[in-house]
């Protein structure tokens, strides 16, 4: 049984099929587009795909060297922003709610990508931002890393404003 919206009305049944939207999927594409516009008029910034190979990707396997044998897991951040072709900024993309600060395990992930792409700063990306907050904002170092909170309203009266203020923090932390 294929899973449908069905309608009735005075002339019959109007039979809708379903769409599935993965919007943790749509975030992260918009996010990446958001940055790649708003950042194009530097040519020595690169707006990467981790989750892609090649050209416009940034996707690595998770360990270099790997043990012989070992089936060597890829490092997918949502986002990898180069300068002059070095990693500066590795962004994970959630879609949810913007917490006071990163959950323990979203921070754990992106230690890990910034760690694997030797990029100095990383950042958890929310899909919300909290009243009166920045669209980036400091949380503390780890080892070697700045950890920013990243935070973009999606539902903001003037999204091309939000966009604008989102890329001008990121444009900051390069």
């Amino acid at each position: 049984m294929v899973a449908a919206l069905r309608l009735l009305q005075a002339g019959g049944i109007a039979i809708l099929p379903s769409i599935l939207i993965d919007m943790e999927s749509v975030f992260e594409i918009y996010i990446r587009r958001v940055l790649a516009e708003g950042l194009a008029d530097d040519r020595s910034i690169r707006v990467r795909d981790g989750n892609k190979e090649g050209d416009g990707g940034a996707r690595r396997p998770l360990y270099a060297p790997a043990r012989a044998g070992l089936k060597n897991p890829d490092v997918k951040p949502d986002v990898v922003i180069e300068v002059n072709g070095a990693p500066k900024l590795v962004i994970d993309a959630k879609y949810k709610r913007a917490p006071d600060m990163p959950d323990r395990g979203d921070v754990n992930q992106v230690v890990v990508y910034g760690a694997r792409y030797a990029a100095p700063r990383i950042m958890v990306l929310h899909a919300g931002r909290l009243q009166n907050r920045p669209s980036a904002e400091l949380c503390g170092s780890i080892g070697g890393f700045e950890v920013f909170n990243g935070m973009v309203d999606l539902g903001a009266a003037a999204i091309e404003d939000e966009e604008e203020a989102f890329v001008a923090a990121i444009r900051a932390l390069l």
